[in-house]
């Protein structure tokens, strides 16, 4: 079953103003017209996002025509203080808007591109500071391909300061299926909408309009965002990979989260192929019935559960690990139920 434009909010609705605040400093009421909009959605990283918003402003003041819009998403703790703070500074035109709850990364991106004004528009992950020269790239990408179908994908790492674990080395290798895949992709070339990673990526609003915005539809953090680049690619888009526009993510992971993640990425996935309609070969369609009615068997999971706390320790493990909650989510998703213990694995808040 494909989306239809009426399965997914309009770009051009206003945005639910039922919220704790909304506010754009006077820099923002100057720009008029911006280039390009910075869109950015936050939840309970008050210190991350301050060390974000530092140097996008930092950024952004060099060209004056961007804009700065942040969506708090019901955080309730110090975020809406971070966020006054930078809007104080008028050094960059900024505005941000707070939910009284949480509704997740879609629901908080739809609030903040309903309010970007930008011929183009930059989506960045709150943990992620833009590398020397990140928004110039983009912007400076838009002004040289003015087309309504041109989108940059830029390229996300650790940072030098931050202490990469071999557990974090493994998901930008090896397991890499259940981060980001960028070593698979072709520098410089167009590349498919299903690698529309919204921790660094920029197209033109006007297809954005045409196409719609995220799917809320989605019960996890996890597919609105491919959902949404494939919407935007069957609309036109055309999105080019840049590893040199790099961002830096300041986020430890660990193979807990991770778990709790992939499980929700499986869960997740059983939606995005129904919207879709990307369904694959048949011999695909046929392994994926065959693993989701393995991974649907009482006396599989157990065992595996049994299984999970040894394979922790064990890098060679890490891979068949994460396959195997992948497709129990998947499994579950089918049956439209959650299994507790893999949802709030490790019962951290971490990862």
């Amino acid at each position: 079953m494909h989306t239809k434009r009426n399965d997914v909010l309009d770009m051009t609705m206003p945005p639910n103003m039922m919220t704790e605040g909304f506010a754009g400093n006077r820099a923002f009421d100057r720009v008029a017209f911006p280039a390009m909009s910075v869109v950015m959605p936050t939840h309970k990283r008050p210190e991350a996002l301050r060390r974000t918003l530092l140097e996008i402003a930092r950024q952004a003041g060099e060209r004056p025509e961007m804009e700065v819009i942040v969506c708090d998403d019901g955080s309730g703790d110090e975020t809406i203080r971070v966020l006054q703070e930078a809007a104080g500074k008028e050094d960059v035109a900024l505005a941000w808007i707070s939910l009284p709850r949480s509704g997740g990364p879609a629901v908080a991106r739809n609030h903040a591109l309903r309010l970007a004004r930008g011929r183009a528009i930059l989506l960045l992950g709150d943990d992620i500071v833009p590398g020397p020269g990140l928004l110039q790239r983009h912007l400076r990408f838009h002004e040289e391909h003015p087309g309504d179908a041109a989108a940059l994908l830029g390229y996300t790492t650790w940072p030098t300061e931050m202490a990469v674990t071999p557990f974090m080395k493994f998901l930008e290798g090896a397991g890499r299926a259940y981060f980001f895949a960028y070593p698979d992709l072709p520098p410089g070339k167009v590349v498919s909408g299903m690698y529309f990673y919204t921790c660094n990526v920029s197209f033109k609003r006007a297809l954005c309009e045409r196409a719609g915005v995220f799917d809320e539809q989605f019960p996890f953090a996890s597919h609105e965002d491919l959902e949404f680049g494939l919407r935007l690619e069957r609309t036109g888009m055309q999105l080019v990979y840049d590893p040199d526009a790099i961002g830096y993510h300041w986020h430890h992971l660990d193979l807990a989260g991770t778990v709790r993640r992939v499980y929700r990425m499986g869960h997740s996935a059983v939606l995005f192929w129904e919207k879709t309609g990307e369904q694959g070969s048949r011999t695909k369609r046929s392994a994926r019935a065959l693993l989701g009615m393995i991974a649907g068997l009482a006396i599989v999971r157990s065992v595996f559960v049994a299984l999970m706390g040894r394979w922790a320790d064990n890098p060679a493990r890490w891979l068949l690990l994460l396959h195997a909650v992948y497709w129990f989510g998947y499994a579950d998703g089918r049956r439209r139920r959650t299994d507790a213990l893999l949802l709030n694995y490790g019962n951290a808040r971490g990862g």
